[in-house]
């Protein structure tokens, strides 16, 4: 047997079997994704060991060539918009309301005017990344 061949041969079973996991992907315009969260992308010291590895949903604003898509991120990320596909998964879960696209560690308070003269002291504590708030209450 020609060693080219062979060389030809294992090539295919190789790249076949390498293949076997591999799913193509697509999204469109407006489709909700998940980005993958790599560390070189936060400026130094913004990122610990801690952080979410995925963020979103986010939508689609643009297909870029064939693996790139500018996506809609909010201005607290501060890194680029467009991501390799390899860094995109797609959303299946419930559409995001306009409540829940509010940062999760922001507490609204509403004031209450009948529990207003109860309050004796309010103390926001401040944390590292986010804070809670402390009343003393008569």
């Amino acid at each position: 047997m020609n060693i080219r061949s062979k060389m030809a041969e294992q090539t295919t079973k190789y790249a076949a079997h390498a293949n076997l996991h591999k799913r193509e992907m697509q999204f469109k315009k407006g489709d909700l994704v998940l980005i993958r969260l790599h560390p070189e992308r936060f400026l130094p010291g913004t990122y610990d060991k801690l952080h979410a590895r995925m963020g979103g949903p986010f939508k689609v604003l643009k297909r870029i060539g064939t693996n790139a898509y500018l996506i809609d991120l909010p201005p607290k990320f501060q890194f680029n918009l467009v991501f390799n596909i390899n860094d995109l998964t797609s959303y299946h879960g419930p559409l995001p309301s306009v409540e829940s696209t509010a940062p999760a560690n922001v507490l609204h308070i509403q004031p209450i005017t009948e529990v207003a003269d109860s309050i004796l002291t309010h103390q926001f504590v401040s944390m590292h990344r986010e804070g809670y708030h402390k009343f003393s209450v008569k």
